[in-house]
């Protein structure tokens, strides 16, 4: 049979219905709201570029290249088509906007595009979509392919296009352009990067503490004023002394205060430099010459400060990692590995810590110690596997009932358990020891050697107020003279280490 064209029985047919249409309405309005966005955003950083240009004389910073490699790489590749359109249009707007002529607005266009996409291209098919510069990896990448390779190629292609059009020097041409692409992306792609990375710690991390956003803003201001300092005036060189503030926030602030540290460092001196003030001044040399030095100046800058805030930042994680490494390992080692709560050795630990703290404040502590009745001739009737099982459950049954966060119920070995509680008096532990074995005996759990043919405890609880000259070991073996007596007393029993304080956990309070 056949159905004519766009009706639903034709198995090519596609209906979006309602909700489709939608989605695909929604889309292309996505799709159009980014290609705004990218044209007015890549459209005023080409105006504000080209302006600086004109004003200094010489080409200073190209801010269009780095906003659109930045949008491209925070975007999926789905978008790219769309971004790298309206970055082409804004380039070509701006240039003409300037009065530049049709020739060289295609040229401008041609180079910047094609640096844009060497980059963007580059990165992406060497590091996917994890662009993480607080990796040296990553930072090693970026640098290679958006502040060196990138620009060395868009400057090639205009050194030869103008040699061949104007007989333009090749080298100087070259020169200018490369400094100024590279000046670009090294200062303005890693902030708005590092502001998309989760991992730019510490500034990150702790930006919302209000200490740490004092401490940042008192190093960014301290850096401020060295830097003010240096490029106000014009009689001396001194550069150097912009390093060590900025190495100074490289290590407080990792890779994110780093970025914004060269960034500021880069405005006040690309501001004082175009007007004529800095430094470079003295060495009495013109314009466009001290913008070149400039900007091998703040490529130094980047050159020192982003390795070191990397640095940091992976010594940070590794140290981060030995940390968590060492918390999984130890809680581990303190965790029975068939019931999965504690074990003996986590038993040792806490018992010491709680009677510090009890002879500290002068609190009760009490042990309950618990053991499963007949288990090895459980184990032998059931079979082994049979009797971890039931020791789970058990374990299960103690957890339960032993509600506060602040106390602790380990495996202390076999079929042997343990339950130290916080701040306890002896009444509180009989009510926590009555609820356990009453757990206990809900399950009933066949046992044919048991009493009553179901499984059943026998506990022994002691409470001590612990006193200077007495130790743990005290209370420790108070709780096992108790747990004696109720296993030789019949089992299935309650029992505390004072006179005639044994109790059968399922008779009433009072006959105890």
């Amino acid at each position: 049979m056949r159905w004519p064209p766009g009706t639903r029985g034709n198995p090519g047919f596609r209906d979006t219905g309602p909700g489709g249409a939608a989605g695909l309405g929604m889309a292309t309005f996505d799709h159009l709201s980014a290609a705004g966005a990218a044209f007015l955003l890549v459209g005023l950083a080409a105006w504000i570029g080209l302006r600086l240009a004109a004003e200094a004389g010489t080409q200073v910073i190209s801010p269009a290249n780095a906003a659109l490699l930045s949008l491209l790489l925070l975007a999926d590749l789905r978008r790219w088509g769309t971004l790298f359109g309206a970055g082409i249009l804004a380039w070509f707007a701006a240039a003409r906007l300037t009065g530049m002529s049709g020739a060289d607005t295609f040229l401008y266009t041609l180079c910047n595009a094609a640096e844009v996409l060497i980059a963007a291209v580059g990165l992406r098919a060497y590091l996917g979509r994890r662009l993480d510069l607080t990796e040296s990896r990553s930072l090693r990448e970026f640098m290679l392919w958006a502040a060196l390779l990138a620009p060395a190629a868009s400057a090639g292609v205009a050194a030869m296009a103008l040699r061949i059009t104007v007989g333009a020097d090749p080298a100087a041409v070259f020169a200018t352009r490369f400094l100024a692409d590279a000046t670009g992306m090294a200062l303005l792609v890693p902030p708005v990067l590092l502001l998309r990375t989760a991992s730019a710690a510490p500034l990150h991390e702790r930006i919302y503490e209000r200490s740490a956003v004092l401490r940042a803003a008192a190093t960014f201001a301290l850096l401020a004023a060295v830097c003010g300092a240096v490029f106000w005036q014009s009689r001396l060189p001194l550069l150097f002394l912009v390093f060590p503030p900025l190495i100074f926030v490289a290590f407080r602030l990792g890779c994110s205060g780093a970025a914004f540290a060269v960034l500021l460092v880069g405005a006040i001196a690309l501001a004082c430099t175009v007007h004529g003030r800095g430094p470079l001044q003295a060495a009495g040399l013109d314009p466009p010459h001290q913008v070149a030095l400039l900007q091998i100046f703040l490529g130094a800058a980047c050159a020192s400060s982003f390795p070191v805030a990397a640095a940091m930042t992976e010594k940070r994680r590794s140290e981060e990692r030995l940390l968590l490494s060492e918390a999984r390992f130890r809680d581990l080692s303190e965790t029975d590995g068939l019931t999965g709560i504690g074990n003996r050795r986590r038993f040792d630990e806490a018992l010491d810590l709680e009677w510090k703290l009890a002879l500290r404040d002068g609190t009760p502590v009490s042990l309950l110690l618990i053991d499963v009745d007949w288990f090895k001739a459980y184990n032998d009737s059931y079979g082994h596997a049979e009797g971890d099982k039931r020791l789970q459950d058990v374990a299960a049954a103690i957890d339960d009932a032993v509600q506060r966060p602040i106390d602790l119920c380990v495996r202390f070995g076999g079929d042997e358990f343990a339950v130290i509680l916080h701040d306890a008096t002896l009444a509180g532990a009989r009510v926590v020891a009555e609820r356990i074995a009453g757990g206990v005996a809900r399950m009933r759990i066949p046992h044919e050697h048991g009493r009553g043919g179901v499984l059943s405890l026998s506990i022994g609880l002691a409470t001590v107020a612990p006193k200077i000259q007495s130790e743990p070991g005290d209370l420790f073996q108070a709780a096992d003279r108790a747990l004696y007596r109720a296993k030789h007393g019949g089992r299935n029993r309650i029992e505390a280490d004072l006179p005639r304080a044994a109790i059968d956990w399922k008779q009433p309070r009072a006959s105890a």
